[in-house]
């Protein structure tokens, strides 16, 4: 009533919904994601189902079964399972699904030009 109108508010993390991380997330003197290409977001997309590998750390041996599918500049989908373990948990807050190093080696091998994954 003070200023002629009703308004909500939310807080929420930056990584809640869908997003991206731009090389500035990572690095002080990255890119930022005004920065960047949109086409480097758009293209063919190939997902794998990682639910059941038992290990959190995605390792190239859990990504071989793409090899002969994937094209150069593919988007790849990584599906963990973990964006249905939400919650304020110490498990999904501190236990999140990752690729190890030599996976991102693999990935950028493939000409995969992007990597998306459930969080």
């Amino acid at each position: 009533a003070t200023h002629g109108f009703n308004a909500e508010r939310i807080e929420m993390n930056s990584h809640t919904g869908t997003h991206l991380d731009a090389p500035f997330h990572f690095y002080n003197d990255g890119t930022t994601v005004d920065k960047m290409d949109l086409e480097k977001f758009q293209g063919r997309g190939i997902a794998i189902d990682l639910r059941k590998i038992g290990t959190m750390a995605i390792a190239p041996e859990h990504l071989k079964p793409l090899e002969g599918k994937i094209q150069k500049g593919d988007i790849l989908l990584l599906y963990t399972g973990w964006g249905e373990k939400r919650a304020m948990t110490q498990e999904y807050l501190y236990e999140w699904p990752y690729i190890t190093e030599a996976a991102a080696k693999w990935i950028v091998d493939q000409g995969i030009k992007c990597v998306c994954i459930d969080g």
